[in-house]
């Protein structure tokens, strides 16, 4: 249990040796991303500093942290990074790796931390272990309130839970970073992040370089009063969306009437859901108000959630719940106010004690669509917060803390069109006391997406960089457009070709992919064998794989899915026979996979994931897949042959392009994307060059990684580098006539997903020869 990880916790009464704050070095909490560039070390360990800072106390905290180090050696200041939640683990966040880290890290040190009360730091105040951790003591008498329960374990340890607050945490932030010996740093606050920036800003500003806030919510906006104002206004968003879009006005026609009305219908005749979650399987009635709140949580994944928006007030109209089930189903097992002492504290703290019931009441009045659903759902639903908040037993911070913080420091605010936690009405709010602030506003992105969306990534390195000087939003302009789902009305999907590659490497087979799904590249990085294509947000993927022909369709169907052969449909797809079985579905994941066998080779596909009508994916996604398989010879007919010409050394070197690259102009030894955002240079070097000084070289660093592969006629070394916002994935290879080198430079969320995507089929036909 994460409670009983007490190593080094010093209660009241044993002081400390030396004064605090202080530092205690520790063993990493987790694992560094594989794939974060350049850096010259990690460093973890705890601040200790005391529990409340307002009254003398000899009880502490330790707030984990881990300080990832920039290679760079004249770094600039360092980034924090602010988790959201309140309760998210910022530890966790940038261990699971962005594309924003890595090019921060380039120029910078990355500090994160788990917030006091939370996470890897101590206590955590977790009210979920806790528990579990009662029950096995027959001793103690288990509360009947899990809210007072948590309560009374954590103050039974002599924890005062009204220390875990916004204030104190910036204190730490301070603390933090003197402590590790940087003056200033830019703080980069997520979500609730940015209103912990806030008030760092606001109590600290010494220590504040500059702040990029991402998802804002300010310090003085009370969330329970705005929480109904937020719900009504994103789906009136995504209805003035979907009214705008021809084909989706066309085919949802009065999407607001039928959603509301399906809300009316579920509140006079709930329907029935059946959850399952953790083995366990129950029924629960599915309210107006349940079916309010169940969309509007979907609309948090940002554009694709509102794509699908009308489809699911369709499946709800003609009673299909299984969607809504799923959803409730994964968020069954957590209660966010019962989950997280910190949470509760500052909740309770900052926002629910700061209002009324009389308050709140006002709030959804403004609304009477959602005030009929909510008061149909219990008397209580609208007030029972306080109740729990009552139980928990902190006192409100105070009206001086909800004060809209008046700030010069350069800060940058970006504002996605979807995001639906932290509207872009509290971004402007709060940057009316930022007289030296710059709103970027990202139209399809979601909440948070500097962590996620390459576009906002390089807009906040470009500020790290240069906090007062004007940013290059160029990148908007490539934001992907919102396309509505619409099932009956899709066209064959944009597909683009691929080679697809056995375990040795060798190339076996092409076919086509969706145009927008690309290389896992994480795969590449593990198993030679990487062919799992996915979309950006991979909720769902088309696996290839070539096998050896000893195993029959019915055992690779049954590695691959656990699909008994006696299920198996039979599909005959441009003259070839498939094999074709589907999973018994997990929730809403499903899959199914087509196996053919040709005598020497079986080929398999398997697509999965959660599809809003698997008979389109089916046909736009797995049909064309298999309708376009290439063995033999004609695998590289889909592409273009280019040659490239050596004068000095008399060699050609012939290989392939996708079939829409253009050669450039002003260099005989380039083709460009006709997008722009791509290109592929060819070099000759001599044979006496030695790879890995190349690899050194090209990339700035003293061991780089580098991934070798057999693929066509050559060994190749694959490494990556990244510079002034573009990356670049190197494929060198050597005979004893010179050295090839394909370079790829080109605007990547992975470039070891879609660069190497570019590079196989290259790779597959090259070949040099004189003259």
């Amino acid at each position: 249990l994460a409670i009983l990880a007490w190593q080094g916790y010093h209660p009241i009464g044993q002081a400390q040796s030396r004064p605090l704050p202080q530092i205690e070095e520790a063993d990493c909490f987790v694992e560094p991303p594989q794939d974060i560039g350049i850096i010259e070390e990690v460093e973890c360990g705890y601040l200790v500093v005391p529990e409340r800072r307002d009254v003398p106390t000899e009880q502490t905290v330790r707030v984990a942290y881990m300080r990832y180090r920039t290679a760079a050696e004249d770094a600039g200041e360092p980034v924090v990074y602010l988790a959201g939640g309140p309760g998210d683990s910022g530890i966790l966040n940038v261990a699971e790796g962005s594309w924003l880290i890595t090019i921060l890290l380039l120029t910078r040190d990355v500090i994160t931390f788990d917030q006091r009360g939370t996470g890897h730091s101590i206590p955590s105040l977790n009210c979920v272990d806790w528990y579990d951790e009662l029950v096995n003591l027959p001793e103690m008498e288990l509360p009947a309130d899990g809210i007072s329960g948590c309560r009374d374990y954590w103050t039974a340890k002599a924890i005062d839970l009204s220390a875990y607050t916004t204030t104190e945490s910036a204190a730490d932030v301070a603390d933090l970073l003197s402590a590790l010996g940087y003056e200033q740093a830019i703080l980069l606050g997520a979500s609730y992040g940015s209103k912990l920036a806030l008030v760092t800003m606001r109590n600290h500003p010494a220590q504040v370089a500059a702040a990029v806030l991402d998802g804002v919510v300010p310090v003085e906006l009370n969330q329970e009063v705005e929480h109904f104002a937020k719900m009504a206004d994103a789906f009136e968003r995504v209805f003035a969306l979907c009214e705008a879009d021809q084909a989706c006005e066309t085919f949802y026609p009065a999407l607001r009437t039928r959603f509301y009305t399906q809300v009316a219908r579920l509140d006079a005749n709930p329907a029935t859901l059946t959850l399952t979650a953790e083995g366990e399987r129950w029924e629960e009635p599915l309210t107006g108000f349940g079916l309010l709140n169940g969309l509007y949580l979907h609309l948090f994944s940002g554009a694709e959630a509102v794509a699908e928006f009308p489809y699911r007030v369709a499946q709800v109209e003609r009673g299909d719940y299984s969607y809504l089930a799923g959803l409730f189903s994964d968020i069954s097992v957590s209660d966010p106010l019962a989950g997280s002492g910190l949470y509760n504290t500052i909740h309770c703290a900052e926002e629910v004690l700061l209002t009324t019931p009389e308050e709140l009441q006002a709030s959804i009045e403004a609304y009477p669509r959602l005030a009929a659903a909510l008061l149909a759902s219990g008397p209580d639903a609208l007030t029972s917060i306080f109740d729990e908040c009552k139980s928990w037993g902190v006192a409100a911070a105070g009206k001086e803390f909800a004060t809209p913080v008046a700030s010069d420091i350069p800060t940058l605010i970006l504002q996605g069109g979807l995001d639906f936690q932290t509207p872009i009405s509290w971004a402007l709010q709060a940057r009316r006391g930022l007289s030296n602030s710059q709103l970027v506003y990202l139209p399809t992105a979601g909440h948070v997406s500097s962590m996620e969306d390459s576009c906002a990534a390089s807009l906040v390195a470009q500020f790290a960089a240069d906090p007062e000087g004007r940013l290059d939003t160029s990148c908007l302009d490539r934001l992907p457009a919102l396309v509505f789902y619409i099932p009956e009305l899709a066209p064959e999907a944009a597909v683009r070709p691929v080679v697809v590659v056995d375990g040795q490497g060798e190339a076996q087979a092409s076919t086509v992919v969706p145009a927008n799904w690309w290389l896992a590249g994480e795969w590449l990085l593990r198993d030679n064998a990487a062919n799992v294509y996915a979309p950006y947000d991979a909720s769902q993927s088309l696996s290839f794989a070539v096998w050896e022909s000893k195993y029959t369709p019915a055992e690779i169907a049954y590695e691959l899915t656990g699909v008994e052969g006696g299920t198996f449909e039979e599909w005959t797809v441009e003259g070839r026979t498939w094999q074709v079985g589907q999973a018994p579905a997990t929730s809403a994941w499903s899959s199914v996979v087509a196996v053919h066998h040709d005598g020497e080779r079986a080929y398999s596909a398997l697509l999965e994931g959660i599809f809003l009508d698997w008979e389109s994916a089916l046909h736009t996604v797995l049909r064309p897949a298999l309708a376009e398989l290439r063995t033999g010879p004609a695998i590289l007919d889909p592409f273009q042959w280019v040659r490239f010409v050596d004068e000095e050394s008399g060699l050609a070197a012939r290989t392939v392009a996708p079939p829409d690259w253009r050669p450039e102009p002003d260099d005989p030894l380039a083709y460009t994307a006709v997008d722009g955002n791509t290109a592929l240079y060819f070099t000759f070097l001599g044979p006496e060059e030695i790879v890995g000084q190349l690899a050194g070289e090209w990339t700035g660093e003293e061991e780089p990684f580098i991934k070798q592969l057999v693929v066509g006629e050559h060994t190749w070394a694959l490494f990556s580098a990244y510079e002034d916002g573009w990356s670049y994935l190197y494929a060198v290879a050597q005979d004893r006539r010179g050295t090839y080198v394909l370079t790829l430079v080109g605007d990547f969320f992975d470039v070891w997903g879609q660069g190497y995507d570019y590079l196989k089929p290259m790779m597959a036909g090259f070949s040099v020869a004189r003259g």
